[in-house]
Protein backbone atom coordinates (compact mmCIF):
# COMPACT_ATOMS: atom_id res chain seq x y z
CA UNK A 1 0.00 0.00 0.00
CA UNK A 2 2.74 2.39 0.94
CA UNK A 3 5.42 3.61 -1.41
CA UNK A 4 8.27 4.84 0.78
CA UNK A 5 10.67 5.68 -2.03
CA UNK A 6 11.59 9.29 -2.61
CA UNK A 7 10.80 8.97 -6.29
CA UNK A 8 7.71 11.02 -7.31
CA UNK A 9 4.44 9.14 -7.53
CA UNK A 10 3.75 7.42 -10.82
CA UNK A 11 0.08 8.45 -10.68
CA UNK A 12 -1.02 11.46 -12.76
CA UNK A 13 -2.56 13.48 -9.96
CA UNK A 14 -4.96 15.44 -12.15
CA UNK A 15 -6.53 12.30 -13.61
CA UNK A 16 -6.45 10.55 -10.25
CA UNK A 17 -8.32 13.27 -8.35
CA UNK A 18 -10.72 13.90 -11.24
CA UNK A 19 -11.81 10.26 -11.21
CA UNK A 20 -12.00 10.29 -7.42
CA UNK A 21 -14.21 13.37 -7.59
CA UNK A 22 -16.57 11.61 -10.01
CA UNK A 23 -16.70 8.60 -7.69
CA UNK A 24 -17.41 10.87 -4.74
CA UNK A 25 -20.33 12.55 -6.49
CA UNK A 26 -21.80 9.24 -7.62
CA UNK A 27 -21.44 7.56 -4.22
CA UNK A 28 -22.99 10.49 -2.32
CA UNK A 29 -25.85 10.74 -4.83
CA UNK A 30 -26.59 7.01 -4.61
CA UNK A 31 -26.54 7.05 -0.80
CA UNK A 32 -28.85 10.08 -0.71
CA UNK A 33 -31.40 8.61 -3.13
CA UNK A 34 -31.37 5.24 -1.42
CA UNK A 35 -31.86 6.91 1.96
CA UNK A 36 -35.04 8.57 0.63
CA UNK A 37 -36.38 5.31 -0.82
CA UNK A 38 -35.54 3.23 2.24
CA UNK A 39 -37.17 5.74 4.56
CA UNK A 40 -40.51 5.45 2.76
CA UNK A 41 -40.19 1.68 2.38
CA UNK A 42 -39.60 1.22 6.10
CA UNK A 43 -42.50 3.52 6.90
CA UNK A 44 -44.81 1.33 4.82
CA UNK A 45 -43.46 -1.85 6.39
CA UNK A 46 -41.41 -3.14 3.46
CA UNK A 47 -38.04 -4.83 3.78
CA UNK A 48 -34.91 -3.52 2.12
CA UNK A 49 -34.44 -4.93 -1.41
CA UNK A 50 -31.11 -6.67 -1.85
CA UNK A 51 -30.40 -4.44 -4.87
CA UNK A 52 -30.49 -1.43 -2.56
CA UNK A 53 -28.32 -3.19 0.03
CA UNK A 54 -25.66 -3.94 -2.57
CA UNK A 55 -25.73 -0.37 -3.83
CA UNK A 56 -25.35 0.91 -0.27
CA UNK A 57 -22.33 -1.35 0.25
CA UNK A 58 -20.74 -0.24 -3.05
CA UNK A 59 -21.21 3.44 -2.19
CA UNK A 60 -19.82 3.12 1.34
CA UNK A 61 -16.82 1.09 0.15
CA UNK A 62 -16.13 3.64 -2.58
CA UNK A 63 -16.16 6.55 -0.11
CA UNK A 64 -13.79 4.71 2.23
CA UNK A 65 -11.46 3.72 -0.60
CA UNK A 66 -11.19 7.18 -2.12
CA UNK A 67 -10.56 8.72 1.30
CA UNK A 68 -7.71 6.33 2.12
CA UNK A 69 -6.07 6.46 -1.31
CA UNK A 70 -6.26 10.26 -1.55
CA UNK A 71 -4.61 10.70 1.85
CA UNK A 72 -1.89 8.18 1.04
CA UNK A 73 -1.15 9.77 -2.33
CA UNK A 74 -0.72 13.21 -0.77
CA UNK A 75 1.19 12.13 2.36
CA UNK A 76 3.45 9.11 2.00
CA UNK A 77 2.96 7.69 -1.49
CA UNK A 78 0.51 5.18 -2.94
CA UNK A 79 1.24 1.85 -4.54
CA UNK A 80 -0.47 1.27 -7.92
CA UNK A 81 -0.97 -2.36 -6.93
CA UNK A 82 -3.21 -1.33 -4.03
CA UNK A 83 -5.36 0.83 -6.31
CA UNK A 84 -5.47 -1.90 -8.94
CA UNK A 85 -6.73 -4.53 -6.51
CA UNK A 86 -9.34 -2.52 -4.64
CA UNK A 87 -10.71 -0.58 -7.61
CA UNK A 88 -11.06 -3.85 -9.51
CA UNK A 89 -13.17 -5.19 -6.64
CA UNK A 90 -15.21 -1.98 -6.59
CA UNK A 91 -15.74 -2.20 -10.33
CA UNK A 92 -17.11 -5.72 -9.98
CA UNK A 93 -19.44 -4.68 -7.14
CA UNK A 94 -20.71 -1.63 -9.04
CA UNK A 95 -21.21 -3.62 -12.24
CA UNK A 96 -23.24 -6.29 -10.44
CA UNK A 97 -25.26 -3.64 -8.58
CA UNK A 98 -26.00 -1.75 -11.77
CA UNK A 99 -27.09 -4.93 -13.56
CA UNK A 100 -29.41 -5.99 -10.73
CA UNK A 101 -30.89 -2.49 -10.49
CA UNK A 102 -31.67 -2.31 -14.20
CA UNK A 103 -33.18 -5.79 -14.13
CA UNK A 104 -35.42 -4.95 -11.16
CA UNK A 105 -36.65 -1.70 -12.70
CA UNK A 106 -37.50 -3.31 -16.04
CA UNK A 107 -39.21 -0.96 -18.48
CA UNK A 108 -39.18 1.86 -15.92
CA UNK A 109 -35.65 2.67 -17.05
CA UNK A 110 -36.79 3.65 -20.55
CA UNK A 111 -40.21 5.12 -19.74
CA UNK A 112 -40.69 8.86 -19.79
CA UNK A 113 -41.40 10.60 -16.49
CA UNK A 114 -44.89 11.91 -17.34
CA UNK A 115 -48.25 12.01 -15.62
CA UNK A 116 -49.51 9.33 -18.02
CA UNK A 117 -46.97 6.87 -16.64
CA UNK A 118 -46.57 8.07 -13.04
CA UNK A 119 -49.91 9.70 -12.23
CA UNK A 120 -48.92 12.86 -10.35
CA UNK A 121 -46.04 15.12 -9.36
CA UNK A 122 -44.85 12.77 -6.62
CA UNK A 123 -44.71 9.90 -9.07
CA UNK A 124 -42.77 12.02 -11.56
CA UNK A 125 -40.27 12.95 -8.83
CA UNK A 126 -39.80 9.28 -7.96
CA UNK A 127 -39.27 8.50 -11.66
CA UNK A 128 -36.53 11.12 -11.93
CA UNK A 129 -34.86 9.80 -8.80
CA UNK A 130 -34.88 6.27 -10.18
CA UNK A 131 -33.31 7.41 -13.42
CA UNK A 132 -30.71 9.42 -11.50
CA UNK A 133 -29.92 6.34 -9.43
CA UNK A 134 -29.36 4.29 -12.58
CA UNK A 135 -27.22 7.00 -14.16
CA UNK A 136 -25.04 7.47 -11.07
CA UNK A 137 -24.55 3.72 -10.76
CA UNK A 138 -23.47 3.48 -14.38
CA UNK A 139 -21.06 6.42 -14.09
CA UNK A 140 -19.58 4.97 -10.90
CA UNK A 141 -18.98 1.68 -12.71
CA UNK A 142 -17.18 3.43 -15.56
CA UNK A 143 -15.09 5.57 -13.20
CA UNK A 144 -13.87 2.48 -11.33
CA UNK A 145 -12.96 0.87 -14.64
CA UNK A 146 -11.07 4.01 -15.67
CA UNK A 147 -9.19 4.00 -12.36
CA UNK A 148 -8.17 0.40 -12.96
CA UNK A 149 -6.71 1.41 -16.33
CA UNK A 150 -4.84 4.33 -14.70
CA UNK A 151 -3.44 1.99 -12.04
CA UNK A 152 -2.20 -0.46 -14.70
CA UNK A 153 -0.42 2.35 -16.59
CA UNK A 154 1.09 3.70 -13.36
CA UNK A 155 2.31 0.24 -12.35
CA UNK A 156 4.06 -0.23 -15.70
CA UNK A 157 5.66 3.17 -15.43
CA UNK A 158 6.84 2.36 -11.92
CA UNK A 159 8.34 -0.93 -13.11
CA UNK A 160 10.22 0.85 -15.92
CA UNK A 161 11.77 3.31 -13.46
CA UNK A 162 12.59 0.53 -11.01
CA UNK A 163 14.62 -1.52 -13.48
CA UNK A 164 16.24 1.40 -15.30
CA UNK A 165 20.07 0.89 -15.14
CA UNK A 166 22.10 3.59 -13.51
CA UNK A 167 24.49 5.56 -15.69
CA UNK A 168 28.09 6.09 -14.44
CA UNK A 169 27.61 5.11 -10.76
CA UNK A 170 29.51 7.26 -8.32
CA UNK A 171 31.13 4.30 -6.59
CA UNK A 172 33.00 3.18 -9.72
CA UNK A 173 36.28 4.90 -10.54
CA UNK A 174 36.94 5.46 -14.18
CA UNK A 175 40.29 5.03 -15.84
CA UNK A 176 40.86 8.76 -15.91
CA UNK A 177 40.21 9.01 -12.18
CA UNK A 178 42.63 6.15 -11.55
CA UNK A 179 45.39 7.78 -13.56
CA UNK A 180 44.81 11.20 -12.05
CA UNK A 181 44.91 9.89 -8.51
CA UNK A 182 41.26 10.74 -7.76
CA UNK A 183 41.67 14.42 -7.04
CA UNK A 184 44.99 16.10 -7.56
CA UNK A 185 47.45 13.43 -6.40
CA UNK A 186 50.50 12.33 -8.30
CA UNK A 187 50.15 9.76 -11.05
CA UNK A 188 50.63 6.22 -9.68
CA UNK A 189 53.44 4.05 -10.96
CA UNK A 190 52.79 1.32 -13.49
CA UNK A 191 53.03 -1.46 -10.93
CA UNK A 192 50.88 0.38 -8.39
CA UNK A 193 48.08 1.02 -10.88
CA UNK A 194 47.65 -2.60 -11.96
CA UNK A 195 48.40 -4.23 -8.61
CA UNK A 196 51.74 -5.79 -9.72
CA UNK A 197 55.05 -5.65 -7.93
CA UNK A 198 57.18 -2.59 -8.57
CA UNK A 199 59.45 -2.99 -11.55
CA UNK A 200 63.10 -3.06 -10.55
CA UNK A 201 65.25 -0.32 -12.00
CA UNK A 202 67.17 -0.94 -15.18
CA UNK A 203 70.63 -2.33 -14.69
CA UNK A 204 73.70 -2.79 -16.86
CA UNK A 205 75.83 -5.88 -16.25
CA UNK A 206 79.57 -5.71 -16.09
CA UNK A 207 81.21 -5.52 -19.51
CA UNK A 208 82.73 -8.67 -20.98
CA UNK A 209 86.33 -8.74 -22.22
CA UNK A 210 86.10 -11.75 -24.53
CA UNK A 211 85.52 -9.65 -27.60
CA UNK A 212 81.74 -10.19 -27.74
CA UNK A 213 79.45 -7.26 -28.03
CA UNK A 214 78.30 -5.88 -24.69
CA UNK A 215 74.73 -6.75 -23.73
CA UNK A 216 72.41 -4.45 -21.86
CA UNK A 217 69.05 -5.38 -20.46
CA UNK A 218 66.18 -3.02 -19.94
CA UNK A 219 63.80 -4.23 -17.25
CA UNK A 220 61.19 -1.69 -18.24
CA UNK A 221 61.01 -2.76 -21.91
CA UNK A 222 61.73 -6.44 -21.38
CA UNK A 223 64.17 -6.63 -24.31
CA UNK A 224 67.85 -7.27 -24.76
CA UNK A 225 69.80 -5.21 -27.19
CA UNK A 226 73.39 -5.03 -28.21
CA UNK A 227 75.79 -2.16 -28.30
Amino acid sequence: MFNRSKRPSSFPKLVFFLLRLVQLICAVSVIGILAYFLYHLWQDGYTTPYEFSLLDFASAATLLNLLITSVLLCCCGLSPLYVLIFDTLLFIVWAVSFGLLVRSMGSTTTQSCSTANWGNADGIRVCHMFKTLVAMSFIATLSCLAMVVVAVVARRKQAMHKYEPAHNPTNIRTADTAYSGGGGGSMPAHGQLYGAHPVPPAYTPAPHHDGKPEQQYSAQHGATYYN
